[in-house]
C-alpha cells in the first residue's frame, strides 16, 4: 500500500511505499511499578513486606535489600512470584540491631518497571530482663508482685508464666510495656488463686526479636483456717484436735480465759500434728482456743505472710479426774 504525507515541502506531496507494517494493539509493555511498599520486622531474622500491585502483566517481582538507602552495602536481590502482594524475607543476613532497606520492581519479558518507594525496617535486639523482683503481699487468693523494668519501650510487653505446685509453666497474661523511662517499677497482681497452693512465676520482657532471661519469684497463698476443731476436757488437760487445710505446714494454738480473749502470743507454735494436749491448765478454769495454720512462706527469704485466719473458737474446762 501507499501512504501520502505532507510536511515542510512547500505544498508538494511525497509518497512512500510501506513494504511491511503490522498493527499490534496488544503489544507487550513493561509493567507499572508497585507502590506503597512497607516493611515490618516479624522476628529476629525475618521482615514482612507488603505492597500494592499496579499492573496485571507482571511475571514476577525483583526485591532489592541493602543496609543503606543507596543500595550499595550488603546488597541482595530476590525474585518473587508475580501474583503476590506480601512476602516475608528470611534470607540470610537479617539480624537484630540493624536497619534494612527495601525497594521493589515488577518485571516481565520486556523488562523491569521503575523502582517502588524505598521502605526500611529496624530489627531490635531482645530487651533486657527485669530485675529486683519481689512478692509484695500474699492472701488466700491473691499474690502481688513487683519488679524493676529495665527495658521501657525496647520491650513490646511482659509475658507472665506460672506454675502451680511445681507443675509445668504456662502463660497467664501478657502485659503492656511501661511508658516510663527505665529503670522503673512495674506492679502486677495475680488474682482468683486457690488457698494453700505454691505458685512460681517467670517474668519475661519480650519484643519481636524474642527475650533474654526471665526473672523468677514464688510464694504460697495463705491457707484457709483449720476446721473441725474440738476441745475435750480431761484430768488436768484439754485435748485439742482439728483438720488440716491444704498447704498447712504447721499449726499454732492460741488460748484465752474469756470468749474472744485469746492471747496475742500463741500458747504453742510449730505443731506439725493435727492435735495438741494442753497440760498447763488450772482445774475448773474454762479455756478458749483457736488454731491457725502456717504455710511454707515462713521459710521464704524474705519472709512472707504465712499464717491463716484463726479457726472457730472452742472451749473446755479441765477436771480433777
Amino acid at each position: 500500500g501507499y501512504v501520502g504525507f505532507t510536511g515542510a515541502t512547500g505544498g508538494l506531496v511525497a509518497v512512500q511505499e510501506i513494504l511491511n507494517w503490522t498493527f499490534s494493539p496488544g503489544a507487550t509493555i513493561s509493567p507499572n511499578p508497585p507502590s506503597g511498599l512497607g516493611a515490618t520486622p516479624t522476628s529476629a531474622t525475618s521482615i514482612r513486606l507488603s505492597w500494592t500491585n499496579n499492573s496485571t502483566n507482571q511475571s514476577g517481582f525483583h526485591l532489592d535489600r541493602a543496609t543503606d538507602a543507596d543500595f550499595t552495602e550488603s546488597f541482595l536481590t530476590q525474585e518473587l512470584p508475580g501474583k503476590i502482594s506480601t512476602f516475608t524475607d528470611t534470607a540470610i543476613g537479617l539480624a537484630p540491631g540493624s536497619t534494612f532497606f527495601y525497594r521493589l520492581r515488577a518485571f516481565n519479558s520486556v523488562g523491569d518497571s521503575d523502582h517502588s518507594n524505598i521502605s526500611e525496617a529496624f530489627i531490635p535486639v531482645a530487651p533486657p530482663k527485669p530485675t529486683l523482683q519481689e512478692i509484695d503481699a500474699v492472701s488466700e487468693t491473691q499474690i502481688d508482685i513487683h519488679w524493676q523494668d529495665e527495658a521501657g519501650h525496647q520491650a513490646d510487653g511482659y509475658r507472665i508464666l506460672r506454675a502451680v505446685n511445681h507443675g509445668a509453666f504456662t502463660p497467664v497474661v501478657v502485659l503492656p510495656p511501661t511508658s516510663r523511662t527505665p529503670p522503673s517499677i512495674y506492679e502486677w497482681s495475680d488474682t482468683d488463686l486457690t488457698p494453700g497452693n505454691f505458685y512460681e512465676y517467670h517474668i519475661v520482657a519480650f519484643n519481636v526479636s524474642g527475650n533474654n532471661d526471665f526473672a523468677g519469684v514464688n510464694a504460697t497463698t495463705i491457707t484457709t483456717a483449720p476446721t473441725s476443731v474440738t476441745a475435750l476436757p480431761g484430768a488436768s488437760v484439754v485435748e485439742l484436735s482439728w483438720s488440716a487445710p491444704v498447704g498447712a505446714q504447721s499449726f499454732n494454738v492460741i488460748r484465752g480465759t474469756a470468749p474472744g480473749g485469746e492471747d496475742s502470743t500463741p500458747l504453742a507454735t510449730g505443731i506439725t500434728a493435727t492435735s495438741y494436749s494442753d497440760t498447763d491448765v488450772t482445774i475448773g478454769v474454762t479455756y478458749y482456743y483457736t488454731v491457725t495454720a502456717v504455710n511454707a512462706n515462713i521459710d521464704h527469704d524474705p519472709v512472707l505472710p504465712s499464717e491463716s485466719a484463726p479457726s472457730t473458737e472452742v472451749s473446755a474446762t479441765p477436771t480433777a479426774f
